[in-house]
């Protein structure tokens, strides 16, 4: 393995795992659905969607590897994301869901976040000084969003698979 044996790090064709985001989603889906830890793979396909949509989460999540800067815009690093969506990707209703269709739920429901609470998503404040997006804020939230999820199909609100606003059945 080289000089990375013990360190934790994927050996890669190209290099090592973290070098890039797509080569890593790869090699870490194969590793963990061995493992029985699909739900890490699912969160790295999810982080693709969601970043690739815009919205709150557009150059907020710091990629393995990644050096932070104090100018730049990441508030939380991508494992803590992963780990952060747990809770969501545990849902039987979410067991089976496209990454696509799960990152349009996160989204939908960051967007509702930031109209409740705009200040923290204002692009004229610095979101690194609000705990909401970094590992304390998202964890909270997306541990209640399974909650908010079945209040919602208590009350017979359609979950949309697009950032519409939810319809009763």
């Amino acid at each position: 393995m080289g000089s990375a044996a013990g360190t934790g790090a994927i050996p890669m064709r190209d290099g090592w795992a973290g070098a890039g985001r797509v080569g890593t989603c790869r090699v870490v889906s194969s590793m963990v659905e061995l493992e029985g830890q699909d739900w890490i793979t699912r969160g790295l396909a999810v982080i693709e969607e969601l970043e690739g949509m815009g919205g709150v989460w557009k150059g907020r999540i710091q990629a393995p590897n990644q050096k932070g800067k104090k100018s730049d815009q990441l508030t939380i690093p991508q494992a803590g994301f992963v780990r952060s969506l747990r809770p969501l990707l545990d849902m039987p209703l979410m067991a089976k869901a496209e990454p696509a269709k799960i990152a349009m739920v996160l989204q939908a429901y960051w967007e509702g976040i930031a109209q409740v609470l705009p200040e923290p998503f204002d692009p004229v404040n610095n979101p690194k000084d609000y705990a909401i997006q970094k590992g304390q804020g998202t964890i909270a939230l997306h541990r209640v969003l399974p909650q908010v999820i079945e209040v919602l199909r208590a009350r017979a609100v359609r979950l949309c698979w697009s950032t519409q606003t939810p319809t009763r059945r």
